[in-house]
């Protein structure tokens, strides 16, 4: 089909949205891409030829003036490389998940910001297995039917406008069905608003689903979507023990124990990745899902996760004994923070379970404790702790040693020392939490941080008390702290000078206030693990999820599975998963990169906190530059063609030539950087500070896209000529070198096939690789590791590619 503009255009718009299913699905379909084609050419069905040869585009016009749309973020290039007249305004989603079958409504508002009036034609790919039940455009009064199209007419239509574009951004729509429909001539400022709505049987394997909606599209993620919502709810008939979506931060709402509404709503989004979404269905206490990545001849990734379901004995909350540690030196008077740790303390005394115990202790220049033995949570009781809560006044020092001490030697846990009288055989079952609160250095007693490390280690040689510390303001000795509570089994946490005490406290309770499972353990059956993180399991609390990262090799076999073990209510409790382990996998593509995320931030903390190794530091940048990480130790450098060679004796062709040390970094990032490097490096103040923050955000950070904030890698992925210096496609990545894509793997030794662009090799290799089209799929110059061996494509000398 093919319509003209009254200046001689022809404007395709192709919005290839296509629904992946859960598990190995082709490639990733694109969201909201605008292809301007050149004047004369035809709709053909093969590439290019002598009678249709590739003409120059017409002439840019200046785009009429129109309100600006939110800030585009700084870490995303321009200006825009290609001329995009039409832009998304708005885009809604709305997804209703029910037993396994997914009916995806979506709406979305194009607006015509170039020069002239445009028409042209709507393309959605769809998955071979959708079913769509309504379609609707209007545009000036006038309503447009589409037609449905097999995969065989499309795959001939994305191929006819790559030849004609001489442009393979439409390589990876290939291989599905697409609906199609004229598109009547749009004004100058003018909207096209689409409605589809089309359902989905989803795959359900082990008691784990999955659901995908395509956001990705490389070639206009310049381009931010103005407004963008995503609703999503999932009822079932068996209960719901884990909703995650590895891929972007979204709200869960948990209606029940069968149904669940996810949201993400965001301005200026920029589509850089699908929307991806699990959950798990079973009748088990825990919930365990498993899911895995593997390429053939290498070792597989897997992600396990736990999560305790609602309503059942197993994972009912088990009492708690607590204990409550304030500093209350003379610092604490400053910003109101000691007022706002009072009001966080009565919240916790408030929201303790009947079967608690807790205790009190203040410390400053002495210590002092609420009661010398356990109090219960009963009503008297806790009136007589708030009215010690409000009596309590910020002076004096800061005896860290003293205080810890104290909390430790409360331990029920050991039969009832430290002068407490005696406890019931159940308590001393029950878990043991030290929350440790301060906002400074020790000053008084034992003041050096490694004796008074030595002495929490003595004081909790069994482990069994697990210390949550939270550091208030800069001037605390983050190493110190970080210490304390990764020796100890818990968690570290710091209230910057722009946050809430209050808050932060409170919202630190409720994490802890109900533990259904401790001392966890999980042993992998019939494969081989490596390499897994979170080196020591945390206990699991009710509302949080256990997610655990490794390598796996062997396999493939039905004999694998999980053993989760630990303790509840004083009882050994064991639970038996099946899972499979397999040799090849090729879904999931985002667990080798969030499997990095995790060991970097492993390895940044040894770094900080027990002093620089070479071995650990060359780790950190091998994996940094393979996964694209940002780290205090790596840093982006993209340098222009002819000075690769020349600037540093680097041939082009790999990633040592855009990826240096942080001494060769950009002029503008060296002021972030060196900051990141001192803080890993010390141990108080604002940049000590965040770099605990950050590296507590690698070692913990559940989706690809708070692993990219964390990492830094937004803030720099651009180049000195405002272009996208590096490109996340599934579990590789790419580099910017010159005007080609280098793939991360590729070490510059090897020499690679060529593949000339738009030639019967080039096709016939991207219709018997699947998957190898989405790499393609950059630009003119791509060189890819692929199955052993290198290729890299280059536009044909007879047909170059046009600009």
């Amino acid at each position: 089909m093919k319509t003209r503009t009254q200046t001689g255009l022809v404007v395709t718009v192709i919005v290839a949205m296509g629904l992946a299913a859960f598990g190995p699905a082709g490639p990733a379909l694109g969201n909201g891409i605008i292809i301007v084609e050149p004047s004369g050419t035809s709709e053909q069905t093969g590439p290019a030829t002598t009678e249709h040869p590739p003409v120059q585009p017409p002439p840019i016009l200046p785009p009429r003036p129109h309100p600006p749309h939110p800030p585009i973020p700084p870490h995303w290039p321009r200006p825009i490389d290609r001329w995009i007249p039409f832009v998304i305004k708005s885009q809604q989603v709305d997804v209703s998940i029910n037993d396994g079958v997914a009916e995806t409504t979506i709406e979305q508002v194009f607006e015509n910001h170039g020069g002239r009036p445009a028409e042209g034609t709507y393309m959605f790919a769809i998955a071979e297995t959708a079913a769509v039940q309504n379609f609707s455009m209007w545009m000036n009064g006038k309503e447009t039917t589409a037609e449905l199209l097999d995969a065989d007419k499309a795959r001939q239509i994305y191929e006819s406008i790559v030849a004609r574009m001489r442009d393979p951004a439409l390589l990876e729509y290939a291989g599905r069905g697409l609906i199609r429909a004229k598109v009547f001539p749009i004004p100058v400022g003018g909207e096209c608003r689409i409605k589809l709505r089309y359902s989905e049987p989803l795959v359900r394997d082990s008691g784990l689903t999955g659901y995908r909606f395509p956001l990705q599209a490389r070639e206009c993620a310049q381009q931010p979507i103005e407004r963008f919502s995503l609703k999503a709810t999932i009822r079932s008939e068996r209960p719901l023990s884990g909703v995650f979506s590895p891929s972007h931060e979204c709200s869960i709402d948990r209606r029940g124990e069968k149904e669940v509404v996810i949201g993400l709503e965001q301005g200026n989004l920029v589509p850089d990745r699908d929307f991806q979404l699990f959950w798990q269905t079973g009748g088990e206490p825990f919930g365990l899902m498993l899911l895995t990545h593997r390429v053939p001849g290498g070792d597989g990734f897997f992600m396990a996760r736990i999560a305790p379901r609602n309503g059942t004995d197993d994972a009912s909350p088990m009492p708690k004994n607590i204990c409550f540690v304030l500093d209350t030196s003379g610092s604490m008077a400053e910003d109101n923070k000691i007022a706002q740790a009072k009001k966080a303390l009565k919240f916790c005394l408030t929201n303790l379970g009947k079967e608690d115990r807790f205790s009190l202790i203040a410390f400053a220049t002495e210590v002092r404790r609420f009661r010398d033995d356990w109090s219960g949570a009963d009503e008297g009781t806790l009136n007589a702790a708030r009215t010690f809560v409000e009596g309590l006044q910020a002076v004096g020092g800061t005896d860290i040693d003293g205080a810890i001490k104290q909390a430790l030697s409360m331990n029920p846990t050991d039969g009832g020392r430290g002068g407490q009288s005696a406890v019931s055989e159940a308590w001393r079952k029950n878990p043991y939490f030290v929350v440790f609160i301060t906002d400074g250095e020790p000053t008084v007693g034992v003041t050096d941080p490694a004796q008074i490390l030595k002495n929490v280690a003595a004081a909790n040689a069994a482990k069994a008390v697990r210390l949550f510390v939270l550091g208030v303001g800069y001037q605390v000795n983050t190493k110190l702290l970080d210490r304390m509570a990764d020796d100890n089994g818990g968690a570290r946490d710091y209230v910057t000078p722009t946050e809430n005490l209050e808050l932060k406290l409170s919202g630190l309770y409720t994490k802890l206030a109900n533990p259904v499972l401790a001392g966890l353990s999980l042993v992998f059956k019939g494969v081989s693990v490596s390499e897994v993180y979170p080196k020591n399991l945390p206990d699991l609390f009710k509302g949080s999820e256990l997610e655990v990262l490794g390598r796996y090799s062997g396999g493939g076999g039905e004999s694998s599975g999980i053993e989760l073990s630990g303790s509840c209510r004083g009882e050994s409790r064991t639970y038996h998963y099946s899972g499979r382990f397999p040799a090849e996998q090729s879904g999931n593509d985002y667990l080798p990169r969030l499997w990095a995320m995790r060991k970097i931030g492993y390895l940044l903390d040894e770094l900080r906190l027990h002093g620089e190794s070479k071995e650990l530091r060359e780790e950190v940048i091998r994996l940094s530059k393979l996964y694209g990480i940002m780290t205090p130790y790596t840093s982006y450098l993209v340098l222009e063609d002819e000075k690769m060679s020349a600037g540093r004796g680097v041939a082009p062709g790999g990633p040592r030539s855009v990826m240096h040390s942080l001494g060769v970094s950009f002029e503008r990032n060296k002021d972030v950087m060196g900051k990141a490097r001192a803080g890993q490096a010390g141990g108080s103040g604002q940049s000590a500070v965040e770099a605990s923050q950050g590296n507590m955000g690698f070692r913990h950070a559940e989706s690809v896209g708070a692993a990219d904030v964390l990492a830094g890698v937004q803030a720099f992925n651009v180049d000195t000529t405002g272009k996208t210096a590096i490109n996340f496609i599934g579990p590789k990545t790419f580099y910017r070198e010159g005007d080609r894509w280098v793939d991360a793997e590729y070490d510059g030794k090897a020499k690679p096939i060529v593949l000339n662009l738009f030639s019967k090799e080039y096709y016939d290799f991207v219709a018997a690789n699947a998957g190898a089209g989405r790499y393609l799929a950059q630009g003119d110059r791509v060189v890819l590791c692929w199955n052993g061996q290198v290729y890299e494509t280059v536009p044909s000398p007879e047909a170059p590619a046009v600009p």
